[in-house]
């Protein structure tokens, strides 16, 4: 078994599956938080999935085109603090995009 120094660095953002994003979006009130991520797929033409609430998390599932990506990324900056989690090395036409939303 080879030492840990040997072992290759660990990538900044884990890899996700083909096509699949995961973040966190770090808000201050997530009932305002949701309404304009509702507001922000509309503007962007993006479809919510599904959504699970729990005490403190709340989950979204979102498909954004790859076209409009960016835009969306940019959005949720607005809505909150955005760090990716999980990221794929190249974005397919629909982008499965997993937020999840905490205080």
């Amino acid at each position: 078994m080879p030492d840990r120094a040997s072992l290759p660095p660990t990538p900044v953002f884990a890899t996700a599956a083909a096509g699949h994003i995961v973040g966190r979006l770090s808000v201050k009130d997530r009932s305002t938080a949701e309404r304009e991520l509702s507001a922000l797929l509309g503007v962007v033409e993006g479809t919510e999935l599904g959504r699970m609430h729990r005490p403190k998390l709340t989950s979204v599932q979102v498909i954004v085109s790859h076209g409009r990506y960016g835009e969306f990324t940019r959005g949720l900056t607005c809505i909150g603090f955005w760090r990716l989690e999980a990221t794929c090395f190249s974005l397919p036409d629909a982008v499965h995009v997993t937020i999840l939303m905490s205080v």
